[in-house]
């Protein structure tokens, strides 16, 4: 909600609470299951969502920007300390799940546009094209423009009904 009011320029008025029970009784809840029951969700939705399943949300939004690890702790609500930690016992780093991301967006350029290789690299923010291809080239063993015609070779044929033979 924040800047929610600003904008709106209203008292729209709020009350906060600072324990459940009195946020259910301002409600008119009486039943304490309810109390339950949203315990049980929230502590489902918590454990559901790591802190690295978070972090590449994060840097999958990113796209063309090279965020810090600091800038990610800050939208993870975690020091980067921590980041760095958790991201260790999860058997990554930052910088890895970084490039991760970048890989990932710069394959589905490749494959659902007709972009070309200079306009890849900028949006996935690489700082010449030729970082981004020797970026690809390490990753995926062969140039960005190779995989595509590989992708959309492979992709064309299995659209193909069984049997026939590509037209020439």
């Amino acid at each position: 909600m924040a800047g929610f009011y600003p904008v709106l320029d209203a008292d729209l008025g709020s009350t906060i609470f600072t324990d459940q029970s009195s946020a259910l009784a301002w409600l008119g809840e009486r039943d304490e299951r309810v109390g339950t029951e949203i315990d049980r969700l929230v502590a489902e939705v918590v454990a559901g969502s790591t802190v690295l399943d978070r972090l590449r949300t994060y840097l999958a939004s990113q796209s063309g920007k090279r965020p810090s690890i600091d800038e990610a702790a800050r939208w993870l609500a975690v020091s980067s300390r921590s980041l760095q930690r958790q991201l260790q016992e999860a058997g990554t780093s930052f910088r890895a799940e970084h490039d991760e991301a970048r890989l990932r967006l710069a394959r589905q350029l490749l494959l659902e546009t007709d972009l070309k290789i200079a306009a890849i690299a900028e949006r996935v923010g690489a700082s010449t094209e030729a970082n981004f291809i020797a970026f690809f080239r390490r990753r995926m063993k062969q140039s960005p423009a190779a995989w595509r015609r590989a992708s959309s070779a492979s992709a064309s044929s299995s659209a193909r009904p069984p049997g026939r033979a590509p037209r020439r």
